[in-house]
């Protein structure tokens, strides 16, 4: 780490800093890092990283190298906020920190062409997201998938490739999620009148899933209406430090749902369900649009907080399986939502439904963590499917598309039986089967 550094840095807010400052040092949120748990040193906990930003923003140490490594060690999984009995605000802290330290940070050219056509050229843009799957979907169609899957051979290349397709659900060789309507009516009576934020990757990879959203809560009496021109919600990009570019997709799905007069925004993915309940943060410095930003964060809902709250219509149709759920980090420590996913699937005829034992242990998916930090996602991974496998569910619920991919490849890796499914899309399963 460098030396001391003169005069001292702009390197956090007043008010960041404030929040910095909240941090007591007792400890208690340490045996709920992951990182910490899996590495042992001070400066993979959240205290630790904590320490860091304090001696940077106090000017004792330069922000280089080996800081930004220690930051991005970090899942921002939020378990810390959970345990933290001082309330400081981690998960912000981070975000705030990595955006300060994005611009100067040391990446290879390989690393920066990849960050540019992901974040710049493909999550914002659904239908470019899409023609870079075609490669994925051509491979699936003339059974390269199931060649790599059965490949025994350990090099470098085919072990991405075999993790890669692991991952991958199977792929329509259309782009359904977008052909969802604009409007769709409730089945029955309606009770309330929703926006669904169809998301990026759910919308390209689990297309299904959001079809499934709309099949639920029209069979709750909800009018469904999915607003045409929103894209990404930007958490990839501010998780990751691009603060600027997730401002310019907020203000984008801010005005995208402007005059949808809606109860609700109804969101199925955790990680963009934390960061849309936080525009109005995030744009609280735009005056243009930061009462609007504020309006809209007040309404989203995750799909199934909001059916816990609205109340179910419990399906006729039996789940005759052994269902455990595994909760995203960004629903259970941001959001803070724990029970409404279990009791929501407790209502299942004949289903059984219990929680993970490690279920508010991170998976290692964090975003794109499990590709930047491949080694310590996949002990992440492996920690959370020992408890899995002595479980032997038929299905593994659970609410965010990193996840879904991450423990797809976990049940690939440990030869698991059970599918992993999003909560919905076994609800819609049970309402189907009469």
């Amino acid at each position: 780490m460098a030396g001391r550094v003169t005069g001292k840095p702009a390197f956090l807010l007043p008010e960041d800093y404030e929040g910095l400052m909240a941090c007591v040092r007792c400890g208690l949120c340490l045996p709920h890092c992951p990182t910490y748990r899996e590495i042992g040193t001070e400066m993979a906990s959240p205290r630790g990283r904590l320490a860091l930003m304090k001696a940077a923003a106090d000017g004792h140490i330069a922000p280089e190298a080996d800081f930004a490594k220690h930051m991005h060690l970090c899942l921002a999984c939020r378990a810390c906020e959970t345990a933290c009995p001082s309330g400081v605000p981690f998960g912000h802290l981070m975000e705030m920190t990595r955006a300060r330290i994005a611009p100067t940070r040391p990446r290879s050219l390989l690393g920066r062409l990849g960050r540019f056509v992901g974040f710049r050229i493909l999550l914002p843009h659904p239908l470019l997201l899409d023609l870079a799957l075609w490669p994925a979907r051509l491979a699936q169609a003339l059974g390269l998938r199931v060649l790599i899957r059965r490949l025994r051979r350990e090099t470098p290349i085919l072990r991405r490739l075999r993790n890669l397709e692991g991952m991958l659900p199977d792929l329509p060789m259309n782009a359904p999620g977008r052909s969802l309507p604009g409007l769709v009516p409730p089945i029955g009576p309606m009770r309330s009148r929703v926006a669904l934020f169809s998301g990026c990757v759910t919308d390209t990879l689990f297309a299904s899933v959001n079809r499934d959203t709309v099949e639920v809560l029209r069979r709750n009496g909800c009018e469904v209406v999915i607003p045409r021109g929103q894209r990404c919600c930007g958490a990839l990009h501010v998780h990751e430090g691009r603060r600027h570019e997730g401002k310019r997709l907020a203000r984008w799905n801010v005005d995208a749902f402007a005059g949808h007069d809606v109860d609700a925004i109804i969101v199925n993915a955790a990680g963009c369900g934390s960061l849309l309940k936080e525009y109005g943060v995030l744009l609280q410095d735009d005056p243009r649009i930061c009462t609007r930003a504020a309006a809209f964060g007040a309404k989203v809902r995750d799909v199934m907080e909001f059916l816990a709250t609205l109340g179910v219509t419990k399906p006729s149709g039996e789940v005759r399986e052994r269902i455990v759920y595994e909760a995203p980090c960004h629903l259970l420590h941001a959001q803070r939502i724990a029970r409404a996913p279990i009791d929501v699937l407790s209502l299942l005829p004949s289903a059984e439904v219990t929680e993970g034992p490690d279920s508010a242990w991170c998976c290692g998916s964090a975003g794109i963590y499990n590709l930047t930090n491949a080694e310590v996602s996949g002990r992440m991974l492996d920690r959370k499917m020992k408890t899995l496998v002595a479980l032997d569910p038929d299905v593994i619920a659970t609410g965010n598309p990193g996840c879904l991919m991450q423990l797809r490849l976990g049940v690939a890796r440990w030869g698991m039986r059970a599918r992993v499914e999003h909560p919905v899309e076994i609800l819609a399963r049970a309402y189907r089967h009469r």
